[in-house]
């Protein structure tokens, strides 16, 4: 069955299955297109909906992990805020509870995918800075995650 990229990323806001990639790939699909509305990569995109089984098909499927949206950032920049987001929002910012909900999953699957954690967007920022930025707590959590998705 063919799948269009808005089909594709349809399927990534929904969450649904990563079997899409495959459907769209096999139809002559670019899984590096830009979104015309964004500019964002399929990637990108999928890192924002923290997408995890996506996001490894995409990669899998031949995604540039080191894919620069219009910022600058690459999908790893991109994982590092929305999981702080997502803690934050789930939590609140009351230190033990954020940090207690603090994971950083997806960026330890870019990381474990290997995505170049020196990486450094327009402004000259790692992801690792991008973490420090909110606190040494947020910073030594984050290198906690590279640490273990390091680990082989």
């Amino acid at each position: 069955m063919h799948i269009t990229i808005d089909e594709l990323t349809d399927a990534i806001t929904r969450g649904a299955s990563p079997r899409a990639v495959l459907q769209f790939v096999a139809f002559g699909g670019d899984v590096n297109a830009r979104l015309a509305d964004s500019g964002l990569t399929l990637l990108h995109l999928a890192v924002e909906y923290e997408h995890l089984p996506m996001i490894h098909a995409l990669i899998d499927a031949g995604a540039d992990i080191e894919a620069r949206a219009a910022s600058g950032w690459t999908p790893l920049h991109q994982a590092v805020d929305f999981d702080i987001d997502t803690a934050s929002q789930t939590t609140g910012w009351a230190a033990g509870d954020f940090i207690r909900t603090l994971t950083f999953a997806t960026t330890k699957l870019l990381i474990a995918l290997g995505a170049d954690a020196e990486a450094r967007c327009v402004d000259g920022r790692t992801p690792r800075d991008m973490a420090a930025a909110y606190s040494e707590e947020v910073a030594k959590k984050y290198d906690e995650a590279v640490a273990h998705a390091r680990k082989p």
